[in-house]
């Protein structure tokens, strides 16, 4: 489990000792987010082995539940099926788990065109934040406001 909430009161307490410093509250908003970032790299190798560990037992039953089942035939059948059903598993869960490692503060992946979650610094009030669409790739400034909608 990520340590955000020690992350989130430790940043949390500097910025509002830092009110009235627009400069100083992002820099620690960007620290802040740093850490978060940090961490959520750190866990995304840990999360794949534990999905990477449950796929593969997973698969292994299955197959030895279709042996059992359909017999030395028709187990061998159903069991290739289900042993490429968990190889796509396991690539989809590397492919999540690249996506997390490259993910930059900026919003882009480094060195790759996998896109990954968005991490918006500024005030709580808005700003900006760096947008790459998917259907295009192309990228702008979108203007990020928090309260938007809310009534």
């Amino acid at each position: 489990m990520p340590k955000w909430p020690n992350v989130d009161a430790k940043y949390d307490a500097e910025i509002e000792a830092a009110q009235g410093n627009a400069d100083q509250v992002e820099k620690l908003e960007k620290q802040k987010a740093n850490e978060k970032l940090k961490i959520q790299k750190k866990y995304a190798d840990v999360n794949f082995a534990i999905q990477a560990s449950q796929i593969i037992v997973n698969t292994a039953v299955s197959v030895m539940k279709a042996f059992s089942e359909l017999g030395p035939i028709g187990g061998a059948i159903a069991g290739a099926l289900m042993t490429v059903a968990g190889t796509a598993q396991l690539a989809v869960a590397n492919a999540e788990r690249q996506k997390v490692k490259k993910m930059t503060l900026q919003g882009a992946s480094a060195g790759s065109a996998a896109t990954g979650a968005r991490v918006a610094t500024g005030l709580e009030s808005g700003g900006s934040i760096d947008v790459e669409r998917e259907q295009d790739g192309k990228r702008f400034k979108a203007s990020y406001e928090p309260n938007a909608g809310a009534t």
